[in-house]
């Protein structure tokens, strides 16, 4: 269900992509991070055929690469790590205006809401829950890609715009001219694609990693008692607060 969805709403792109040629056709590339080899190999496996794959096994490698004169287009980002953690590594991809725009997935056996919830309020645009399903981490990495690419083409419209507005002032102080508003039309259209993207592809992927958790612990009995013992306690906390009040 959730692979359906991710990639029905992959179609939302057919608008964008008459304006993108021969970029859709290259190879993205993806910087996978884990401290795992066994991780590693998996995930390039999955990816290889479509991408070409970097490997990172720690996040001061995973840092490098992102600086360096071919940053990848997308990063998979494990979190547990020693040394730097991948939420670590997150934040400072984000603080550095060189890496700020590269989009991050997080990939993590950590599969509890609020773990999520702290990768995404990083700055990470997803969240997939270990052990991976291929076909899942494939979509979600396409549309992501594709996203990317988009807003790279819309705001090259926007500069290119803006560009041909200041031209056109200088030349004539006149309103923008024809081919100005045409470059402006192609960065709407962008635009309005991208937002309903966005708010779909955050939907869905929310409503995965939700039922991922749901199946993780109708499976596993003793993670099910953990979590009624947990509620259980959170119930007698309150209560003896509630009476010492």
């Amino acid at each position: 269900l959730c692979f359906s969805a991710v990639h029905t709403f992959g179609n939302l792109f057919t608008v964008c992509k008459r304006y993108l040629g021969p970029l859709m056709e290259a190879k993205a590339s993806i910087l996978v991070v884990d401290d795992s080899p066994e991780n590693l190999q998996v995930i390039s496996a999955v990816l290889k055929q479509d991408y070409k794959v970097k490997v990172a096994i720690n996040g001061e490698r995973a840092l490098a690469l992102a600086n360096s004169a071919e940053p990848p287009d997308l990063i998979l980002l494990d979190v547990m790590m020693p040394g730097m953690d991948g939420y670590e590594v997150c934040a400072r991809l984000k603080q550095n205006p060189i890496t700020a725009r590269i989009p991050v997935l997080f990939v993590s056996s950590r599969d509890d809401e609020e773990d999520e919830a702290r990768g995404l309020s990083l700055g990470a645009i997803d969240y997939i829950v270990k052990p991976i399903r291929p076909s899942i981490v494939q979509a979600r990495v396409r549309n992501h890609i594709e996203l990317k690419r988009s807003r790279d083409l819309r705001d090259k419209y926007r500069h290119q715009a803006q560009r041909q507005s200041i031209a056109a002032a200088s030349r004539t102080l006149q309103k923008p001219d024809a081919a100005n508003a045409r470059t402006m039309q192609k960065a709407d259209i962008f635009d309005s694609a991208l937002k309903q993207f966005e708010a779909e592809l955050a939907k869905i992927s929310t409503e995965c990693n939700a039922a991922m958790r749901e199946l993780k612990v109708g499976k596993n009995p003793v993670r099910q008692k953990t979590q009624a013992k947990k509620a259980a306690s959170k119930k007698v906390v309150k209560k003896t607060s509630q009476a010492k009040k």
